[in-house]
């Protein structure tokens, strides 16, 4: 049986999310506990937090969380735990063919790693600084970054090198 949530609660100034019982956040599906692990787990194990920075004169910075599999059932199934994103399906390098799910939208991102964090073994520390970024980006999303955010991306960055993403 699914469950939604009926509402979401905004903190002053830093207006961040917190999610709530009983407040709508766009009826966004609310997992159980074993549909986290598992979703947890494909992202850890089949997955991406990629970040990437705006060209040179600009100041938006791109983030993505994806999972990817040859089977499109697995996409499939991701997509409908979590309940948004895209999925794409094709060939890429070598003609291999390949099953994608992704979101970029920083709000749908923020809802998702803060529900997945406890359950993330591999990309825990590039989830934890992704969500810090966006907790202090998510309403200067067009206006050029200030210092503190420079440096909040940057943290994402240097936690995306394989091999630093494991929690310790």
């Amino acid at each position: 049986m699914r469950t939604t949530i009926t509402g979401a609660e905004w903190d002053e100034p830093s207006d961040t999310i917190k999610i709530t019982p009983g407040f709508n956040f766009d009826g966004l599906h609310v997992m159980t506990d074993f549909e986290l692990g598992w979703v947890a787990a494909a992202l850890d194990g089949e997955g991406s937090i990629t970040a990437s920075r705006g060209g040179e004169g600009y100041s938006l910075h791109g983030i993505t969380v994806e999972i990817c599999n040859t089977n499109p059932k697995f996409t499939e199934n991701a997509m409908e735990l979590i309940g948004f994103g895209s999925l794409w399906n094709g060939e890429y390098a070598e003609g291999k063919y390949t099953c994608r799910w992704y979101t970029s939208g920083k709000r749908h991102i923020l809802y998702l790693l803060k529900q997945l964090l406890p359950y993330l073994i591999n990309k825990r520390k590039i989830a934890e600084a992704v969500i810090e970024y966006i907790e202090v980006r998510q309403y200067r999303y067009r206006m050029v970054a200030n210092q503190r955010e420079e440096e909040l991306f940057e943290n994402v960055l240097a936690a995306r090198v394989r091999g630093n993403n494991a929690a310790v």
